[in-house]
């Protein structure tokens, strides 16, 4: 399986353009502020999930909440919804 962002389909999907990813991370201020609880800013951000020849298999949501302490995956694909944080 191979995961892509969604496109923005804003004013940059009419010039062509396409973000990296649906949200930037901000940078968080508190307990879990320091670059060791950030490994996985990357990963945060609505993604569409595809088999190698393209198949839609599900979509992805990775949010960061509680100060930037708490990352949670919501995953959707077909007849399955799941949270895991």
């Amino acid at each position: 399986m191979k995961c892509k962002p969604f496109v923005n389909q804003g004013a940059d999907a009419l010039m062509g353009m396409s973000l990296g990813f649906s949200g930037a991370v901000r940078a968080a201020v508190g307990p879990c502020s320091d670059p060791g609880h950030r490994q996985f800013d990357s990963w945060v951000g609505r993604w569409r999930v595809e088999t190698a020849d393209g198949t839609h298999t599900g979509n992805n949501n990775i949010t960061v909440s509680e100060s930037g302490c708490l990352v949670t995956e919501h995953w959707q694909g077909p007849g399955a919804v799941w949270v895991a944080a």
